[in-house]
Order: C-alpha cells, then sequence, then structure tokens
C-alpha cells in the first residue's frame, strides 16, 4: 500500500489484521519527482486498478467547478479527473 498526497487529518486509522495477514507493507511517498512518466504507464497499462478510486469525471470548460468541488469534499468525492 503507498499513501499519497496530504491526508486532512493527522491520524488515519486503518485495520492492522488484514494488512498482516496479506502480508501488506506501507510505503509513505512525499513526493515523485521525475516519476511522471513511469506513472502514467502505469496507470495506462493497469487502468482497472485504479478505476475505484475515480469517483468523479468533469470535463474541461467546467474545471473550475470541479476543484470547487474537490477543495469542499463536496458530492462524496474522491478523485476527480478532469477530461
Amino acid at each position: 500500500m503507498v499513501l499519497t498526497g496530504i491526508h486532512s487529518g493527522a491520524l488515519v486509522p486503518f485495520e492492522v489484521s488484514p494488512m498482516r495477514r496479506k502480508e501488506l507493507a506501507i510505503f509513505n511517498v512525499r513526493r515523485a519527482n521525475h516519476e511522471s512518466h513511469d506513472a502514467l504507464a502505469l496507470l495506462t497499462e493497469r487502468m482497472a486498478w485504479f478505476a475505484p478510486l475515480v469517483t468523479h469525471t468533469r470535463p474541461l470548460h467546467g474545471i473550475a467547478d470541479a476543484f470547487t468541488l474537490t477543495e469542499q469534499y463536496a458530492d462524496g468525492v474522491g478523485k476527480m479527473v478532469i477530461v
């Protein structure tokens, strides 16, 4: 599991037992400088892995409203994709 970004809370609870049984490791990622190409390749090759994370899609001409929605965590937004 990789934690990216900055969470809104200082403490984030999660269940340790399932992670231990699955032998998961946690990696906290602060930056991804110079990793955009590899990240895009992974997203392209394994789109099904990431699709469940996307909760909202908005067109480019509605980007201002998309940012407002995301900033306010409104409408249950998780990850927003601008197309």
